[in-house]
């Protein structure tokens, strides 16, 4: 819980941080240079948290708590770069853009809803949703994958997997283990002919 509360946290940090980033006087080029930078911080994230899941003592969770960072940080690059391009050229967009109509716009087009109420205008702002599009497909198919991929393997590694799994892995070993004694321990006692027993003459 107490961890859930710092991943919370840090959303609210850069919610804060994208409300009150300086963007005077934006161009074409800063605005694309601002969004390579971006993306840039939130591949370094997504790398630094798989390195984590991939030593956390609780993989699940902790992949569950980074999905939620990587996908926040990724929604605000994008929501800056409309509000910062929608400065830049005044058609960019149906209607100029503020924080939190930038906001809004990233999470319809990530949610795939498109309500209709602000649309690109310019060939710039078209092209920027249409990567934010590219994006959505990269995060959600292929960053949510890895680390569903890392977390379960390090269950594995620790043990904690479904038990399903565990047996799955240890039915290999079942397989190859020796039956009735064989190659160690002691086996069932063999009787030889005319014995009956340890310390028994047979009968003729």
């Amino acid at each position: 819980m107490i961890r859930w509360v710092g991943t919370v946290a840090a959303v609210v940090v850069l919610v804060a941080a994208y409300r009150w980033l300086p963007d005077a006087g934006p161009t074409a080029p800063g605005v694309g240079v601002r969004w390579a930078i971006g993306l840039a911080v939130v591949a370094v994230v997504l790398a630094w948290q798989l390195r984590a899941v991939a030593r956390s003592r609780h993989p699940v969770r902790r992949g569950l708590r980074a999905l939620v960072l990587v996908v926040a940080l990724f929604l605000l690059v994008f929501a800056k770069s409309y509000q910062l391009l929608a400065l830049a050229h005044d058609g960019a967009f149906s209607e100029p853009l503020d924080e939190d109509d930038a906001l809004y716009f990233t999470v319809t087009v990530f949610a795939t809803v498109g309500f209709g109420d602000l649309v690109p205008l310019s060939p710039p702002a078209r092209l920027l949703v249409t990567l934010q599009m590219l994006g959505d497909l990269v995060v959600v198919g292929g960053a949510a994958r890895l680390l569903v991929i890392v977390a379960r393997n390090r269950s594995r590694g620790l043990g904690t997997g479904p038990p399903g799994q565990q047996q799955r892995h240890a039915e290999p070993r079942d397989r190859h283990a020796p039956e009735h004694g064989q190659g160690r321990g002691e086996g069932p006692p063999v009787r030889r002919p005319g014995h009956d027993g340890p310390g028994q003459r047979g009968t003729e």
